[in-house]
């Protein structure tokens, strides 16, 4: 009888397929909704970086409670829509890096938002915005919102900026 050296080759083969597509649709992955960073490219960087650990919960929901009530008192009728998505703000005080970092319930994905050019005028961007109008203390902090995956919308919108909107 004739050994079938490729038998046990092509079981494993097998397996890792059923495996891999067992887990595709017990944690619903598509092949889109993997990312894969090539190299050091800073534009695409910016979207995986997560929003720092919340240090001091109490001053971070009270931060955003603040945040939320000035835009509702203030805001245009945008910045309005998007303060009921604001969850936590970690001011430049309680954070290690000095920047501002404002969590959000978004469910935006920001390589979409980059794909379609709706990136300047997304909630998370309309929000950093909003910050950086607000607190105007800082020239060197910059304002970062993160969706709800703790990916980040926006980024590098320096406090003291002024909006996009208000040079028209």
């Amino acid at each position: 009888m004739q050994s079938q050296p490729h038998r046990p080759l092509a079981l494993a083969g097998l397996f890792l397929l059923v495996a891999f597509s067992v887990l595709f649709l017990v944690f619903g992955w598509t092949p889109l909704s993997l990312s894969f960073s090539f190299g050091s490219d800073t534009e695409d960087s910016s979207a995986h970086r997560r929003m720092p650990r919340i240090e001091s919960p109490d001053s971070a929901l009270e931060s955003a409670r603040e945040f939320r009530e000035h835009l509702r008192a203030k805001g245009t009728a945008e910045q309005k829509k998007a303060a009921g998505h604001v969850l936590t703000v970690i001011s430049m005080i309680d954070t290690r890096d000095g920047n501002v970092h404002i969590g959000t319930d978004l469910d935006d994905d920001p390589t979409l938002l980059k794909q379609d050019g709706a990136l300047d005028s997304s909630p998370g961007m309309t929000l950093a915005w909003a910050y950086a109008d607000w607190k105007e203390t800082r020239t060197d902090a910059t304002v970062n919102v993160y969706n709800a995956a703790d990916q980040t919308l926006a980024s590098g919108v320096s406090l003291g900026e002024s909006s996009p909107d208000d040079e028209s």
